[in-house]
């Protein structure tokens, strides 16, 4: 059995799990709340790599499910939804740091369309 020697970073030098998805709760309920998925992500991957030191380049996979409100619900209540059936919006945005460049790919995922 070979032994290699591994340099690894310290863990603190990255984001912790939990801090990166409080951080998109956190930026989700500021002004990004009716934006698109794709200025969204730009926004999530510069602030990645800006606030990381070790981190040079991210890549952010956004989902966005459609939602459609249910007009008062046996409750009386406005506030109850059900997914649609129309297709999610994805999108993927790479940012690289150095650069200071975006690359977005997005587009429908699930889409069922029926011509009869």
């Amino acid at each position: 059995m070979a032994a290699t020697n591994r340099i690894m970073p310290k863990p603190s030098t990255f984001p912790a799990t939990d801090t990166m998805k409080n951080t998109v709760f956190a930026l989700g309920k500021t002004d990004f709340s009716t934006g698109s998925i794709e200025e969204f992500g730009k926004v999530l991957a510069k602030h990645f790599v800006a606030t990381s030191p070790r981190v040079e380049r991210a890549r952010i996979h956004l989902v966005e499910h459609p939602w459609v409100r249910i007009p008062g619900d046996a409750e009386g209540s406005d506030h109850t939804f059900y997914r649609g059936s129309s297709g999610n919006h994805v999108a993927w945005v790479d940012y690289d740091g150095a650069a200071d460049a975006f690359a977005v790919k997005a587009g429908l995922d699930d889409l069922f369309v029926l011509k009869s």
